[in-house]
């Protein structure tokens, strides 16, 4: 996930505790690291309670949401409820169907590239 420099002081990294979302975290923290790019907060939340996080982070400038998707979705519901205009990022995730409807406005990569056209060449 490429993310902006200037976000630097303003990011909040808002995590599921789930273990896959503790992996990408671990990852995301990594790749963040070596770009010296530094989150200002970090909120946990444990599956199913999204809405309480949400309620905690409505005055970041910017946040990065690492969960799956029914718990991405519960966060962005109650976020936007709290009528946050800022940007949001997050994990491919978000693109599926228990999420999406939710995601409008989300800045996250997107899981399904199309293979070029030369791709069967190369497949073994």
């Amino acid at each position: 996930m490429r993310l902006p420099r200037n976000l630097k002081p303003w990011l909040t990294l808002i995590t599921a505790t789930d273990h896959d979302s503790r992996a990408f975290l671990a990852e995301l923290n990594k790749a963040m690291t070596s770009r010296g790019i530094r989150a200002g907060s970090h909120v946990e939340f444990e599956s199913g309670n999204a809405p309480q996080a949400a309620g905690r982070v409505a005055a970041a400038t910017a946040v990065v949401l690492v969960a799956g998707p029914a718990d991405s979705a519960g966060f962005l519901k109650a976020l936007r409820a709290t009528g946050y205009s800022g940007r949001i990022y997050s994990t491919p995730l978000v693109a599926r169907r228990d999420s999406i409807q939710q995601a409008e406005g989300v800045l996250f990569p997107y899981p399904l590239v199309q293979p070029r056209d030369d791709f069967a060449d190369y497949a073994g």
